[in-house]
């Protein structure tokens, strides 16, 4: 969450000049900073225990914090993650670039391309490990839970919950990303379809590595995704 305040105060710069704050800026940082991270910290504790009884988690840390030697488990998910990653985030900005741009001229990837290099890494790490805490290890492990009570596997949720809730959450996941959206330019119905088919796709994917190969595979491939687009694909858009 820290990674990506300098991202967040170069992109919103100009609106928080102009608009009036109801408290000085730091301490508005300092609170906002506060109240995700405890929010965070409930959502996390209620997705390991769900997780735990799904059978799911976060295989390597796990068998990390319990002595076991994980060198052949990130062998085996780091680079089919990587690649993944790195294949959604060509596939969004090919999708971006011919498709949605012509459409909405002011998405915010333009001025991405304006913000430092630096900036836009760190922000990537937010979007791999915290969207990927709230998403797949809180929400998507709730979902799962849920619906494995109706559809249950032999060693819980059986494919159609974990499907169900995998499209539910890409949902969520997309319409999530409106609100800041709405801070940079107006909501019309071509924004909320490409927020809505652009985080759906990604979603997809990196719920599909949650439950097969675990937390850490969606984070990696989360953050490779980031990167091409937010760190690589700009500078095809520098102006």
């Amino acid at each position: 969450m820290l990674a990506v305040m300098p991202f967040l105060l170069a992109l919103l710069g100009p609106l928080l000049a102009k608009a009036p704050l109801p408290l000085p800026l730091p301490l508005l940082l300092a609170l906002q900073f506060l109240q995700s991270g405890i929010l965070l910290a409930v959502a996390v504790g209620f997705g390991l225990l769900l997780a735990r009884k799904l059978g799911l988690g976060v295989p390597i840390l796990e068998g990390w914090l319990s002595g076991e030697n994980v060198g052949h488990r990130l062998r085996l998910v780091l680079p089919s993650a990587i690649v993944a990653g790195l294949g959604v985030g060509l596939v969004l900005f090919v999708l971006i670039k011919s498709v949605f741009l012509p459409r909405i001229p002011a998405l915010p990837l333009i001025a991405e391309a304006n913000i430092s290099l630096w900036k836009r890494v760190l922000a990537s790490f937010y979007g791999g490990i915290v969207e990927e805490l709230l998403m797949r290890l809180f929400l998507l492990s709730f979902l799962a839970w849920l619906l494995g009570k109706v559809w249950r596997g032999v060693n819980g949720p059986g494919t159609a919950a974990l499907w169900t809730a995998n499209f539910v959450v890409a949902i969520i996941f997309g319409l999530a990303h409106l609100p800041s959206a709405s801070m940079v330019m107006p909501i019309t119905t071509i924004v909320v379809v490409a927020a809505l088919v652009l985080n759906g796709i990604a979603a997809l994917v990196f719920g599909y590595l949650y439950w097969t190969k675990g937390l850490e595979a969606a984070v990696v491939a989360h953050f490779s995704a980031d990167i091409v687009i937010h760190v690589i694909g700009p500078a095809f858009l520098r102006t």
